[in-house]
This record gives structure tokens, sequence and C-alpha cells, in this order.
């Protein structure tokens, strides 16, 4: 499902797909100064994030579901 993403901080990180190959490296900071920031994503499938930073990665994502029809 296609979502919103609300970033307090990111950091270094590697995403992983649902095979273990490496989908991206993020391998410098972004200058805090871009922060808080908020993203529109496409639908993403099954993934893991590695965070390689010494700070938490700090984000809230919403997925965008359908509503429901009649019942």
């Amino acid at each position: 499902m296609p979502s919103v993403m609300y970033l307090m901080h990111e950091g270094k990180y590697k995403d992983y797909g649902p095979n273990g190959q490496l989908l991206e490296h993020v391998s410098e900071a972004a200058p805090a100064e871009k922060f808080p920031m908020t993203l529109w994503l496409d639908p993403q499938g099954p993934h893991a994030v590695e965070n390689l930073d010494s700070q938490p990665v700090r984000l809230l994502r919403i997925e965008l579901k359908k509503p429901r029809t009649g019942t």
C-alpha cells in the first residue's frame, strides 16, 4: 500500500529485500537541518532495514488502505 512517512531522524542504513538482497546502502547521514521531513512512498514489498548509525532511526509511517465496502 502507498504510505506517508514522517522522518524525525535517519542516518546510515542498509535496506534488504525479502531474499536478503541489498536494495539500498546509505553510507552518509543526511544533515540534521533536513529533518523533520515528510515523504510520500509508493507501495513496498517485504523488506528489512539495518541501522548502521549510532543513533536510533525515528519515524512514523502510515500505510493508506482502501476502505472496506458494505457488509
